[in-house]
């Protein structure tokens, strides 16, 4: 009898906890649209950067000048490179984190199963337990029955 309320207790810690979960996976997906997304700029950033040195190229008058351009655009584009590489890095690490929540999720809908599963298996050990009470008695019923009919 003490067990069901903790049961219940318990499902409505894991009903708070899964409430939890369902809120940072959103947050963990807003997170990564705004991740894609800077992504994206990034890489049209890279993609303009590229055709200005394109352009750049074509119109420079002197050498030392073009060189110059050059290297600034290149040293940019570098820089674009390895942050675009780290927001990919974090992308995968939010994605990962996703998919440990999901797990989380899976794992506390198994935890609400086992423990519904329980509730059962109490119920019908109760059940058993009474069939072999009335068994027990009815046999006992019929025995002292017998022995009063033979005494007779």
């Amino acid at each position: 009898m003490m067990e069901i309320p903790n049961l219940e207790m318990t499902k409505q810690n894991l009903d708070y906890l899964n409430s939890d979960l369902e809120k940072d996976l959103l947050r963990l997906d807003e997170a990564n649209q705004v991740l894609l997304r800077q992504i994206q700029e990034k890489e049209e950033t890279i993609q303009s950067l590229e055709r200005d040195i394109t352009l750049s190229i074509g119109q420079a008058k002197e050498r030392e000048e073009l060189n110059q351009i050059i290297f600034e655009k290149e040293d940019t584009l570098r820089n674009l490179e390895l942050e675009s590489a780290k927001l990919e890095k974090t992308n995968k690490i939010l994605s990962n984190n996703v998919m440990e929540l999901q797990n989380k999720v899976r794992l506390q809908k198994s935890s609400e199963s086992c423990a519904e599963q329980e509730k059962e298996m109490i119920k019908l050990e109760s059940d058993y337990q009474s069939v072999y009470q009335l068994c027990k008695d009815q046999a006992h019923y019929i025995k002292v029955h017998h022995l009063q009919k033979k005494s007779e």
